[in-house]
């Protein structure tokens, strides 16, 4: 089991661009590590309502994307 508040921790300093920041999404696109939203809330990418971040995430889902895969 992955202990996800340490991930975090390691993760949360990090900036892209000037607004932009890590996440951690499962295989379907549900978030697992975000500065946002917990786990429990279940948040899924893919959903169409994120517009142009769901096309991106189907697209890394489906292998087609150019996010970082990490196996845990």
């Amino acid at each position: 089991h992955v202990n996800w508040s340490i991930v975090w921790e390691l993760l949360k300093d990090h900036v892209y661009g000037t607004t932009g920041y890590p996440f951690v999404v499962n295989e379907k696109g549900v978030l697992i590590c975000h500065p946002k939203f917990k786990l429990q809330d279940s948040v899924n990418i893919t959903d169409a309502k994120f517009g142009a971040l769901a096309k991106i995430a189907r697209q890394d889902a489906e292998g087609r994307g150019g996010g970082e895969r990490i196996r845990v």
